[in-house]
């Protein structure tokens, strides 16, 4: 176990660096910062005056910022409150005996399908169109040196 701990810490330490390095300190110098005025998110920390948290308190009295908060609610409200009922009702529904369950599971379903549908009608629109498509695009630079000939259409 005890060669076990050292691999497992081995391995752990370069994740935990990064972490550390893209998600905490950014996270840290943000709080720092806000209690100071700044004028350059750029300027050297020689260069910052602190205000304490009176950035809070004009961030406070701010009518939009009440506003956005009060919208963040509602928001957080009703969607969380709609889609947590509607997902206990379709739970309640899948598991219970009620005719027609295979016609939810379909509803439930459906949405995979037509993003992946989206997404084929997209690749056949944009990158494989005879017209102005990606892959005609690159085709058309690769045999553009040969003898001054019009790039073929790749898609017949």
């Amino acid at each position: 176990m005890k060669k076990n701990k050292g691999m497992i810490i081995g391995f752990l330490m370069p994740a935990v660096i990064m972490f550390l390095a893209v998600f905490l300190y950014p996270i840290i110098r943000t709080v720092l910062m806000s209690f100071f005025k700044i004028e350059s998110v750029t300027d050297t920390a020689d260069m910052w005056q602190f205000v304490g948290i009176s950035n809070y308190e004009k961030l406070l009295s701010t009518d939009i910022f009440r506003t956005a908060m009060w919208n963040i609610g509602r928001i957080w409200l009703f969607g969380g409150l709609i889609v947590m009922l509607l997902s206990l009702l379709l739970g309640v529904i899948l598991t219970s005996g009620i005719k027609g369950k295979k016609v939810f599971r379909a509803i439930i379903y459906l949405p995979n399908i037509v993003s992946a549908v989206a997404l084929a009608t997209m690749w056949l629109q944009y990158v494989y169109s005879p017209k102005f498509g990606t892959v005609k695009k690159c085709t058309g630079v690769c045999r553009a040196g040969q003898a001054g000939q019009d790039p073929v259409d790749s898609a017949g």
